[in-house]
C-alpha cells in the first residue's frame, strides 16, 4: 500500500488563495480549501492508488469526518484513510509544539503492528523543519502558491521508487 501524508495549510491552500478569498468563518472548513489544489491531489491519488493519512494540525481541532466533508465539498473524490497520532513533542523545553516526523514514524510503526503493508509513502508539507530525517520521502510545498504540478510529479516519483 502507498500512503500520502497530507498537511493542509500551505498545501491545499496558500497565501495567494487567502489574498483572493479572505475567509473569516472558522466554522466553515470548506472556505479554507482551494478547489484547484484539491484537483491536483485527486490526480496524484488516482495515478498512484495511494491512501491519504492526514498529518495536518487540522486533525487536532476538527474530527476526521468534518475534514472529509470539507474536502468533498471542494471536489475531493477520495476518502481520508486515517490520521497521524499527535502525542509526540519536539523536546521537553517546547512542550506545546508537536513533532510531525515522530507522529509519522509512529503511524508507520502502528501500521506495521497492524499488519498493514506500507510499501511506499510520501509527505506533502510546507515546513521542512517538521520533517527532519524524512526529506527523501518529502515534497516541500511553497505555501505562497500551494500544491503545484511540479510537486505532484515529485510525489509521483517518490511513490514509484
Amino acid at each position: 500500500m502507498k500512503i500520502i501524508f497530507l498537511d493542509i495549510d500551505g498545501v491545499l491552500n496558500s497565501k495567494e488563495f487567502f489574498k483572493l478569498t479572505n475567509p473569516r468563518d472558522y466554522s466553515k472548513l470548506e472556505l479554507w480549501l482551494d478547489k484547484k489544489l484539491i484537483v491536483k491531489l485527486n490526480h496524484l491519488i488516482k495515478q498512484t492508488n495511494a491512501l491519504v493519512v492526514l498529518s495536518s494540525q487540522w486533525r487536532e481541532y476538527h474530527n476526521l469526518e468534518d475534514i472529509q466533508e470539507a474536502l468533498v465539498k471542494n471536489g475531493f473524490s477520495h476518502e481520508l484513510f486515517d490520521k497521524t497520532p499527535d502525542q509526540f513533542l519536539i523536546n521537553e523545553k517546547d512542550l506545546d509544539t508537536s513533532c510531525k516526523q515522530h507522529e509519522i514514524f509512529m503511524w508507520l510503526l502502528n501500521a506495521a503492528n497492524d499488519s498493514l503493508d506500507v510499501s511506499r509513502f510520501v509527505i506533502l508539507d510546507d515546513k521542512k523543519e517538521h520533517l527532519l530525517g524524512l526529506q527523501q520521502f518529502s515534497v516541500f510545498i511553497d505555501n505562497e502558491v500551494g500544491l503545484t504540478n511540479e510537486d505532484i510529479k515529485k510525489a509521483f516519483e517518490i511513490l514509484k521508487r
